[in-house]
């Protein structure tokens, strides 16, 4: 799992390259197109970067200054297909979590009116 920034870097590498290919992409270039909520540095974009080349997410094949040629795997594609597919999954089960409350709070309420109405009959 990577964290929202890396996330966020490999995102952006994902739409820049495309399908494939190795693209030349400068820091400069790169920092215009990155959300900046996150804060991104130079330094930082360099560690991320290494850090997405030891995973297997892309591709660098050299580094030079600020110029990188670089090419995204699929892995990386594959992440955000993922990520998808599970967001997708965990809204289903919150709906299911809120429908049971739902249920289970009318059937005790339907059963609690139930029991009083019987214990009204009993006693009278």
């Amino acid at each position: 799992m990577l964290d929202k920034q890396t996330a966020s870097l490999l995102k952006t590498l994902t739409t820049i390259c495309g399908d494939g290919g190795y693209k030349v992409i400068e820091i400069k270039e790169l920092l215009d197109k990155l959300p900046t909520k996150y804060n991104f540095a130079e330094d930082s974009i360099a560690s991320c970067m290494t850090y997405l080349a030891d995973r297997s997410y892309i591709d660098i094949k050299y580094m030079e200054n600020s110029v990188y040629c670089l090419a995204c795997l699929p892995k990386a594609r594959m992440y955000f297909e993922n990520l998808d597919e599970t967001e997708r999954q965990n809204r289903n089960y919150k709906k299911l979590f809120l429908y049971s409350v739902i249920v289970s709070s009318c059937a005790a309420a339907v059963a609690s009116f139930l029991a009083v109405l019987v214990g009204i009959l009993i006693f009278l």
